[in-house]
């Protein structure tokens, strides 16, 4: 098992909320963003069970997007936005 130890780096503690920059109510504020989540997938899987499964699958293959351009949080939306526009 020696072997391995040189090569592989050993796990790091994670560092406290609000450790690398992120504000101290940055968790508290993104939990809307989790919860939007949890909710339009329970809104997809109803609709698409119950009435329309196209309306459903719209909804899944946009949640990833919503996902996507909000991975830096709720309040940093316009900046990935404006950083992903070209410019003319």
């Amino acid at each position: 098992m020696r072997g391995l130890a040189g090569v592989l780096p050993l796990p790091q503690p994670t560092p406290a909320p609000g450790g690398r920059g992120i504000g101290e109510g940055f968790f508290a504020r993104e939990r809307t963003r989790a919860w939007a989540g949890v909710v339009f997938y329970a809104i997809a899987g109803t609709l698409g069970y119950l009435i329309a499964p196209p309306v459903a699958l719209a909804i899944f293959l946009a949640l990833p997007i919503f996902y996507g351009i909000t991975s830096q949080g709720l309040t940093k939306v316009p900046d990935v936005v404006c950083h992903a526009m070209p410019e003319r």
